[in-house]
């Protein structure tokens, strides 16, 4: 069953938290399957705000209950190329 509401929290690696609702913002949440919804962040490591530990954090929420889902990540800085 699909929730009635699915809300993304994620903090970058400079600790910035942005909040996503798949009902305001179906562009950035992905509706894959029933019950299954994906987003995807950009953690390109060239920008300094997105290297370090990331979390992020999934909320489903209405007729269904509710239910999380956490996790972390690391997004390490690019190797200067060596020639």
């Amino acid at each position: 069953l699909d929730p009635t509401v699915v809300t993304l929290y994620f903090r970058d690696g400079a600790g910035t938290v942005t909040t996503k609702v798949y009902d305001d913002d179906a562009s950035f949440i992905t509706r894959q399957d029933e019950g299954d919804y994906t987003a995807n962040l950009d953690t390109t490591p060239t920008d300094p705000d997105n290297t370090g530990v990331w979390t992020y954090q999934y909320q489903g929420s209405g007729e269904v209950g509710q239910s999380v889902k956490f996790s972390t990540f690391v997004v390490v800085p690019t190797p200067i190329p060596i020639s």
